[in-house]
């Protein structure tokens, strides 16, 4: 989530930063918590709160669909 200033000069990452500012955005207008999880290697974008349930939020924009963070998390 914390990218350096170089992420945008890379069109891919560029993409997947600014879908996961977009998504971040959106979720931080909703009632409930949001919060970020990363654990060593694993970590998961979005972990939004609500009422009592977690929901895990992994943001992906490109043709790499590991989610070994969900899986972990």
């Amino acid at each position: 989530m914390h990218e350096g200033p170089g992420a945008l000069a890379d069109p891919k990452r560029g993409r997947a930063h600014f879908l996961r500012r977009a998504v971040g955005s959106h979720l931080m207008q909703l009632p409930g918590n949001l919060y970020y999880w990363r654990e060593k290697q694993a970590e998961v974008d979005y972990i939004y709160q609500y009422r009592g349930i977690l929901y895990a939020i992994e943001v992906k924009s490109g043709r790499r669909k590991t989610s070994k963070g969900l899986h972990d998390f």
